[in-house]
C-alpha cells in the first residue's frame, strides 16, 4: 500500500512540476504530510527516471531543448555547493595587480564572491550583479559592461557592449558556459550572450573556463568557441575519470573543486 501511495504522489509531484517547474521539498512534505526524507527520497527515484532535475532544496522540470536557460533565480540554486567550490579555485588563479575579464551568471558570482581578499584587481564584467557587488570593494576598480539588460539574467549585451568590450584587454577570462562539448566547444543559449564572449575570449591573455559537471556533454544552441580557446577548465569532481583524461588530451588543465 505505501508503494501505491509513493508511486501516486510521485506522479502528482512531476503535473506540479510541468505546471509550476519547480518544487520545493519542504513545501511538499507540507502538502503530503510525510518527512522531507520521504520527499527527498521521491524526487530521487524521479531524477533516475529523468523526469526531473535535482537541486538543493527541491527540483525543477527538465528542459533540454538547446534553447533553454532558467531564469538567474532557479540558476541560483542550482549545484549551488559545486559552484562555490568552483568559485575558491578560479580566485585562486588571480593574483594581485590582475585584470580580469569575469562572465556573467551565478557560477562567476562565485568567482567573484571570493575576490573580495584580493588586493588592486581591475575586473571586468557584463553582469550587473557582480558589478555591484565588487563595487562595494575598495580594494578593487570595476568596469561594468553596459549595455541591453537581458530579462531575468542580469548580463549586459548588444552592439554597445561588445563596443565597450572590444575596447579592453584583460590578463584572465573566467568563461561560463551553458553547455560543454568535446566536438562542438563551448555553448550558450543566446546569440548576443555569445557574441560578447568570443570578444572577451579574444580580448584575454588565458581563458579559463568554470562550469560544473552536469553541463559537460550539454549542447546549447549558439557556439561560443572550440575547446582549443580554453588553457584551463575548472569544474567539480564529479566529472569523472575518462572525460578528464580526454580534455587533458586536447591540452587544456583541468582542476578539480
Amino acid at each position: 500500500m505505501s508503494h501505491e501511495l509513493a508511486a501516486e504522489r510521485q506522479q502528482e509531484i512531476i503535473k506540479m512540476l510541468k505546471k509550476e517547474g519547480k518544487v520545493i521539498v519542504s513545501d511538499l512534505a507540507k502538502k503530503y504530510n510525510v518527512t522531507f526524507a520521504t520527499i527527498r527520497r521521491d524526487l530521487d527515484i524521479l531524477c533516475k527516471k529523468d523526469q526531473l532535475l535535482r537541486v538543493h532544496g527541491g527540483a525543477l522540470f527538465p528542459d533540454f531543448s538547446t534553447s533553454f536557460e532558467p531564469k538567474y533565480s532557479e540558476k541560483s540554486i542550482l549545484n549551488s555547493d559545486l559552484k562555490k567550490r568552483i568559485g575558491v579555485v578560479a580566485a585562486s588563479l588571480v593574483k594581485d595587480g590582475d585584470t580580469i575579464y569575469l562572465d556573467s551568471g551565478t557560477t562567476a558570482f562565485q568567482v567573484a564572491e571570493n575576490l573580495r581578499e584580493k588586493n588592486k584587481l581591475i575586473i571586468i564584467t557584463p553582469d550587473l550583479k557582480i558589478g555591484c557587488f565588487l563595487a562595494a570593494s575598495i580594494n578593487h576598480e570595476v568596469i561594468l559592461i553596459g549595455g541591453k539588460v537581458r530579462t531575468n539574467q542580469f548580463n549586459c549585451v548588444g552592439t554597445i557592449a561588445q563596443e565597450i568590450a572590444s575596447n579592453l584587454n584583460a590578463d584572465l577570462f573566467f568563461l561560463a558556459m551553458d553547455g560543454f562539448d568535446l566536438v562542438r566547444g563551448v555553448t550558450v543559449t543566446d546569440l548576443q550572450e555569445a557574441a560578447i564572449k568570443k570578444i572577451m575570449i579574444e580580448s584575454s591573455k588565458e581563458v579559463v573556463a568554470i562550469t560544473d559537471h552536469t553541463k559537460i556533454g550539454r549542447i546549447s544552441m549558439v557556439s561560443v568557441c572550440p575547446l582549443s580557446k580554453l588553457d584551463v577548465l575548472i569544474t567539480d569532481d564529479s566529472i569523472g575519470r575518462d572525460m578528464t583524461r580526454e580534455i587533458e588530451e586536447m591540452k587544456i588543465q583541468v582542476l578539480l573543486a
